[in-house]
């Protein structure tokens, strides 16, 4: 399972790293608890594929978040891109995603933060927990939830879901989004015949700029 959530055979690109962010990414990748193989080079560090990626993704969305943000991810494979964000801002993350998923998650994270409050909604008695640092929501309960965020964020699993699941997602999305909040989406063409075939052909409302 680890080994299906950390593409631990893929080679991405690190074209997009310069000396001063390969430091900021070494520093994420110190102290990790899931330490996964690190077998791509630059300079004189080496990464795990996971970091690259999510990583990537970090240089992003970095300049939408403040340690005052409330940020939802949906899909966070091994929780390597909120161990980015937490690390950097100490902000207030919210993971939903499947509960196979969300164990490894929230494996991962008790270790790296130990001194965090964590959350578990894993069924309709459970409430989200402000005060928490991490809210871990498993997908069947996020769409009853209330939650005024800063920025949502979803890589490479709105590819994997069926039209229902994300077309439910956006509208969740929209409907809890703060105004001037923001919405960060990077998918491939669907991976199923019951899949968006492009991520061009999400529902995005007009609502969004």
């Amino acid at each position: 399972n680890i080994r299906g959530l950390a593409p631990l055979d893929n080679y991405p690109s690190v074209e997009f790293l310069t000396k001063e962010s390969a430091k900021l990414l070494e520093k994420f990748h110190q102290n990790e608890f899931f330490d996964t193989y690190k077998k791509i080079k630059f300079n004189k560090y080496k990464f795990a594929a996971s970091f690259v990626v999510a990583f990537r993704y970090f240089t992003k969305i970095k300049e939408l978040i403040n340690k005052r943000s409330k940020v939802l991810i949906i899909g966070d494979g091994l929780g390597v891109l909120s161990s980015m964000i937490l690390k950097h801002y100490k902000c207030q993350v919210f993971l939903c995603d499947l509960p196979e998923s969300l164990v490894y998650q929230e494996y991962n994270l008790r270790h790296n933060f130990k001194n965090f409050k964590f959350n578990y909604i894993a069924s309709k008695n459970d409430k989200i927990n402000l005060n928490a640092n991490i809210n871990f929501i498993n997908a069947d309960q996020i769409h009853r939830l209330k939650i005024d965020l800063d920025l949502a964020v979803n890589t490479d699993s709105f590819c994997e879901m069926d039209k229902y699941s994300v077309n439910k997602y956006f509208k969740y999305v929209e409907k809890n989004l703060k105004v001037n909040g923001n919405f960060f989406y990077c998918n491939k063409g669907g991976l199923s015949s019951h899949s968006h075939k492009l991520p061009g052909n999400f529902p995005l409302s007009n609502n969004f700029v």
